[in-house]
């Protein structure tokens, strides 16, 4: 079994998490962190939520409300 890889700096953070959107796409922060482990990395949804919510959003993600749904798609 292969050993899960962390997150070694925010700069890695950052571009794993924008690597997981596709052309036009708008996920939720569940769905992030799905493709995120689907790429081998331990991440959990409580924590990718307040570092997108800090550190990634209005710069890097914008945020739309959908039916009570947080949808993240990039700048």
């Amino acid at each position: 079994m292969e050993k899960q890889k962390r997150f070694k700096n925010i700069h890695e953070k950052f571009s794993v998490i924008m690597d997981v959107f596709g052309p036009g796409e708008k996920l939720t922060a569940g769905e992030i962190a799905r493709r995120i482990r689907m790429r081998g990395y331990y991440i959990k949804d409580s924590n990718l939520r307040p570092f997108i919510y800090h550190r990634m959003l209005h710069k890097y993600l914008v945020k739309e409300q959908t039916h009570g749904r947080n949808l993240y798609s990039p700048v």
